[in-house]
């Protein structure tokens, strides 16, 4: 079977359980007119890449512009479009569809992908080059994502953040 690792795949799986529901009862209801075979079990991460391809699936290939809806599926709740479009560029090229390997290959590789898209952008804001984000540098990359910090909140949140022990953010590797 496909193995996954690393950070945040137990809340990956509980929130799909909501996520899934409602395709599940569309595609329930799409199996008992087509009497096709029952979705597999979502118990396993296995499981539930072959159930999010199959929903998403036309003519048993999987549309390359359904890849987002696929990851949200798998409990993504944001999906970047940049690091999405470099899995699918680097895997399949210009094709329009993948197959099922190469679904699995991306939602697997996801993860791994899109943290190192923010290990890079915080190396960039780390202006002073000291491996740590200060208050201001981290208004800077917020700012850059489209949120506004209210001035003279963003010590407070690095403090909560680091449990009062630092007033800058630590791990830029």
């Amino acid at each position: 079977g496909i193995m996954v690792g690393g950070p945040g795949l137990g809340r990956r799986r509980s929130r799909c359980w909501d996520a899934m529901e409602g395709a599940d009862q569309q595609q329930a209801q799409g199996q008992k007119k087509k009497n096709k075979e029952a979705l597999p079990s979502i118990d396993t991460i296995e499981g539930m890449l072959k159930r999010v391809y199959r929903i998403l699936a036309v003519d048993g290939d999987y549309p390359r512009d359904r890849l987002r809806a696929g990851l949200k599926l798998m409990g993504y709740l944001e999906v970047d479009e940049a690091v999405c479009q470099r899995l699918v560029t680097a895997l399949i090229k210009d094709r329009h569809f993948m197959d099922y390997e190469e679904f699995c290959s991306i939602a697997v590789d996801y993860e791994q992908v899109y943290m190192q898209k923010l290990v890079e952008e915080m190396i960039r804001f780390d202006t002073d080059g000291n491996g740590e984000l200060d208050k201001d540098e981290l208004v800077k990359l917020l700012a850059m994502e489209g949120i506004t910090v209210v001035p003279g909140i963003m010590l407070q949140i690095i403090r909560e953040i680091t449990e009062g022990q630092r007033d800058t953010l630590v791990g830029i590797e």
